[in-house]
């Protein structure tokens, strides 16, 4: 809604071409200063070197798109587009994109959280979060937690639950399995 006349507004995202000129102009003039200005310069700079797609997504993500939001976490996650590497960020984008009911972002999370990267390590958060994508049909997630019970890395081993989850990802309707967690499902 307008903060001025309480009417709808379109979702529609447009450039403010005066108003960021005239930052600009501020910033190049040295009348602007301070770590709001050096935060802004650093993020005018990565903008910059995004490519059409990843500037699509942060369009489509200001919208509420989950899936948006769910490649801006794979982005920051592997690098790419324009983007690099940034664990937090990308655990950031995950996570909106879990709030949001994105089942990938769900198991994305749940990796984060089990790896340590971009969060403190905490597997049983990352178990929580893998269930809940499995339960929502992640292959990715039936995989995850399959490969903890059978590794006794995380938890005390457990083959026979690790082969329910293995055999459940076989009919996971969500195929984001990276192959890796194919090969080792495929192993058992």
């Amino acid at each position: 809604k307008s903060p001025v006349s309480g009417e709808n507004m379109s979702k529609e995202i447009v450039q403010a071409y005066q108003f960021q000129n005239t930052l600009e102009k501020l910033v190049a003039c040295g009348t602007l200063k301070g770590e709001a200005v050096d935060e802004w310069k650093k993020a005018k700079d990565a903008l910059s070197r995004y490519d059409a797609q990843m500037k699509k997504w942060f369009v489509e993500a200001a919208t509420g798109d989950a899936t948006a939001m769910m490649h801006l976490g794979f982005a920051f996650r592997q690098g790419g587009h324009g983007a690099e590497v940034d664990h937090a960020k990308s655990v950031e984008w995950f996570r909106k994109g879990a709030v949001k009911g994105n089942t990938q972002s769900w198991a994305s999370l749940g990796v984060a959280y089990m790896t340590g990267r971009g969060v403190e390590r905490h597997p049983s958060r990352a178990l929580v979060f893998l269930t809940h994508a499995a339960s929502n049909g992640s292959e990715h997630g039936c995989c995850a937690i399959a490969h903890a019970l059978a590794s006794g890395r995380h938890m005390p081993p457990d083959y026979t639950l690790a082969k329910y989850w293995y055999q459940k990802s076989r009919t996971a309707t969500i195929k984001d399995a990276i192959d890796a967690q194919k090969q080792r499902c495929e192993a058992f």
